[in-house]
């Protein structure tokens, strides 16, 4: 699991655990904010803000039609920030040593991306 993920955990004991693959096969939904102009190491707020960039000449319309090219059946290759193994090994905890390996692509398939924006002081997060 990725430490900065909350969501749902399912525990599955006795003739219940034959279902867990059923359950790990099941669609998933995501959300998250994102900072235009700002990077962290890690990908992800846990990280420190180590670069700022100009992000002004961005527009709504940019951001709509770059996100669609997600949407899709795509080929996706993880982060070194993330919990995936490969040989047996997390790769944050790699990323964490400060090592970096090779990722295959693995194939996702995004049914719908929404992206909308949310100026300082709104109430209402959603679209």
């Amino acid at each position: 699991l990725d430490p900065m993920a909350t969501g749902l955990l399912i525990i599955a004991v006795g003739n219940g655990t034959k279902y867990v693959d059923d359950f790990v096969a099941q669609s998933k939904e995501y959300s998250g904010t994102m900072r235009l102009g700002e990077g962290t190491p890690t990908y992800d707020a846990e990280g420190c803000v180590n670069q700022r960039l100009p992000w002004e000449h961005i527009t709504d319309e940019s951001i709509q039609q770059a996100a669609a090219t997600f949407v899709g059946d795509i080929k996706q290759v993880p982060p070194m920030f993330s919990a995936i193994k490969i040989e047996g090994k997390k790769l944050y905890d790699l990323a964490r040593e400060g090592t970096t390996i090779e990722r295959p692509p693995r194939p996702v398939t995004i049914n719908s991306l929404c992206v909308w924006r949310v100026q300082p002081g709104d109430t209402d997060s959603s679209p």
